[in-house]
């Protein structure tokens, strides 16, 4: 199951985990489901001209990347 959350001014989608995810030394660990469900949410939003909302889940996306300028894969 996936919850919206809303962290400061930021808006994303995540699962419901039982166990807690890995801390790196640039602070913890997101799952790619997460990036892919909040990705298709920013579509919807977008479609739907919603402005102030897509700018909350853009926000959250671009801290997702990596320093190479990516994101963590589904692929697997």
């Amino acid at each position: 199951m996936f919850n919206s959350k809303l962290v400061l001014d930021m808006l994303y989608w995540a699962e419901e985990r039982q166990t807690p995810l890995p801390t790196y030394h640039y602070g913890p660990s997101t799952t790619a489901v997460s990036i892919e469900m909040t990705a298709y949410a920013l579509m919807a939003v977008t479609i739907a001209k919603d402005k102030v909302t897509g700018a909350s889940i853009n926000k959250w996306l671009i801290g997702q990347r990596s320093t190479y300028g990516g994101f963590i894969s589904t692929q697997v």
